[in-house]
């Protein structure tokens, strides 16, 4: 027997109305309610940071982003003025490549078009649109004329040494530097604007040798150069825009009172197996925007480098370069830096010299002194597991 079903009306009171229309827009808003405003502090599970540095041919932008546990990833969406950056994947066997691998991913962005008081808007969204980090934006400085010290000054070691210049209007902050081009030395100090214009490295801390000085004009998030530490690592978000002038000198050593000058100076490639990737990237990335005079200092190292003919074919001259040198020598040698410490070397072929396994070849006129004779095995990904700079 079938019992009829009585259609009565269902009435709700007030309160449970009022319950579930809150409960409804709560749905409705996740994520979209979430406004740029309630979300321009960065989330506790990701880790943002990004700087553009105004380099030979235009300002160039990198970023790097990383999850909870400081893995490099690349599940972000990275904005600079309404465009996308492109990620690149960096390995630990130097090989550069757009396409997701076992290489730590860093975003990069051609910025040639724009000049010194273009405005700067970075952002970084999740795949939500929901906006992860938005600093406010900042303004590529005006190009700086460093008027002291001059080409050729001569120095010797443990002088003072007068920084004097003019120019980098837009700046926030000002960082006068010397830095010892071998990484055995470094003093900076940052000035507000209203210091600015001449600054003076104190007595005791130049050594002998080739040494870049300088200033740079930073903008953006400038509370957290505070932060770095002496490896130039933060645990902070930031986005800083840096525009840098320098030069490079040569401290002469002092003699030791007898007519003869105490060598100070390392003999060999520094010893040891480098920083990880994603370590490397992160203290690079920081040295261009915090130091002031980071990329001027690796761009010296780079072109020394490349000075050597069988290295000559692999110099990337193109937008970028002494960054991705900074990447390459400081992953394998660490922040200690010395000339003639890699190779050349073509890509992997096969070869019968003790059996068909995949070798590679370096390119050089000289033999690199941790491979003899001049082929080393490939890894895994057909590629040299020695210190070696890839051709194209």
């Amino acid at each position: 027997m079938h019992r009829k079903i009585l259609n009565k009306p269902f009435r709700l009171n007030r309160s449970t109305v009022l319950f579930l229309l809150l409960v409804a827009v709560s749905i409705m808003c996740m994520p979209a309610c979430s406004s740029d405003s309630d979300n321009t502090g960065v989330q506790p599970n990701y880790i943002v940071q990004a700087t553009v540095s105004v380099e030979e041919n235009g300002p160039v932008a990198y970023a790097l982003v990383m999850d909870g546990d400081k893995n490099l990833v690349s599940s972000l969406n990275l904005t600079i003025n309404g465009d996308p950056m492109t990620i690149e994947y960096l390995g630990g066997d130097d090989v550069e490549s757009t396409e997701a691998g076992d290489g730590s991913p860093i975003y990069t962005m051609d910025l040639s078009d724009l000049k010194g008081g273009d405005m700067v808007v970075f952002e970084a969204r999740d795949q939500f649109g929901v906006i992860i980090y938005a600093p406010e934006p900042a303004v590529i400085p005006m190009a700086i004329e460093l008027l002291e010290p001059e080409e050729g000054q001569e120095v010797m070691a443990g002088d003072e040494v007068i920084i004097r210049w003019t120019g980098g209007e837009g700046a926030e902050v000002f960082s006068a530097a010397y830095a010892a081009l071998d990484g055995s030395a470094l003093f900076w100090d940052d000035l507000e604007p209203s210091e600015s214009g001449a600054y003076t490295v104190p007595a005791g801390q130049t050594v002998d040798g080739a040494a870049i000085v300088g200033v740079g004009a930073i903008t953006g998030d400038t509370a957290v150069i505070g932060t770095f530490d002496g490896g130039f690592m933060s645990g902070e978000s930031y986005f800083l825009v840096s525009r840098d002038a320098g030069i490079t000198i040569d401290v002469n050593p002092v003699t030791d009172g007898k007519g003869t000058q105490a060598d100070r100076r390392s003999t060999g490639c520094p010893a040891g197996k480098g920083i990880s990737d994603s370590t490397v990237s992160l203290g690079c990335m920081a040295q261009f925007a915090a130091l002031g005079i980071g990329a001027i200092v690796w761009e010296a190292r780079r072109q020394i480098e490349f000075r050597d003919p069988g290295l000559k074919k692999c110099d990337n001259s193109s937008a970028g370069g002494a960054w991705i040198y900074c990447h390459k020598y400081a992953a394998h040698y660490g922040w200690g830096w010395k000339s003639g410490c890699f190779a050349c070397a073509e890509p992997c072929f096969m070869r019968s010299i003790g059996g068909l396994e995949p070798r590679c070849d370096c390119n050089g006129e000289k033999d690199p002194v941790w491979i003899n004779p001049t082929w080393a095995y490939c890894d895994k990904n057909l590629q040299c597991s020695g210190r070696y700079y890839y051709c194209p």
